[in-house]
């Protein structure tokens, strides 16, 4: 999902990969991204945009590597506006490095989330009508996570109880009539969260003549 607004990120003068840069007075290098901020499921692409930074500018060098210790291979680009898509979840570091036609340089950076496809929540009842008082099992085996698995499972009951669980199956028992929705989010293992899946429930009044 594409948002509209922009993130600026702006910081003094750091070293990239090692080392440090020679800063300028006046000359000062700005990262806007679009999605803001940059964190959403891979492939993510991601516009990066240094054309609000400041100076008498010559050149502009875009740097893309993971943030997170794994491997990975470094690219670079150039110029005031660049795209760059990740295919893999991680961490990543995005910098600009900004020189000045006489020789100053100024750098900043922005982290980049890439997040792994959301899980899908789906369940289903036995009965979807029942009497209070009576036991209702849910089943949420047909869930799923496209390139992981679902570690978690948070019921909500809608009458005011809830249960999390690392099984796809749940039991719950209504204590007074009514039509209830039944929620349910799934997490994977990467810690990515789905749409809530919802399925509406019927308790009618219990018969006390035939002592129920």
């Amino acid at each position: 999902m594409i948002r509209r607004s922009w993130a600026v990120v702006v910081l003094v003068a750091v070293g990239l990969l090692a080392g440090c840069l020679p800063g300028q007075v006046g000359l000062r290098a700005v990262i806007r991204t679009q999605p803001d901020p940059p964190r959403d499921p891979y492939p993510l692409t991601v516009i990066f945009d240094g054309s609000n930074s400041q100076g008498d500018i010559d050149q502009y060098v875009w740097t893309f590597q993971r943030a997170d210790g794994q491997p990975g291979t470094v690219r670079t680009a150039s110029g005031p506006v660049v795209t760059h898509t990740f295919p893999e979840r991680g961490l990543y570091l995005a910098y600009l490095t900004v020189k000045s036609t006489s020789g100053g340089v100024h750098q900043a950076q922005v982290e980049v989330d890439v997040r792994s496809q959301f899980p899908q929540a789906q369940f289903s009842a036995w009965p979807t009508t029942l009497t209070v008082g009576d036991q209702i099992t849910f089943d949420a085996s047909a869930s799923h996570d496209p390139d992981g698995e679902v570690v978690a499972y948070e019921w909500d009951f809608d009458d005011g109880t809830f249960l999390v669980s690392d099984q796809p199956q749940a039991t719950h028992t209504y204590s007074a009539p009514g039509y209830f929705s039944v929620r349910l989010v799934v997490v994977d293992d990467y810690g990515d969260r789905s749409e809530p899946a919802t399925l509406e429930i019927t308790v009618v009044p219990g018969c006390p003549s035939c002592g129920r």
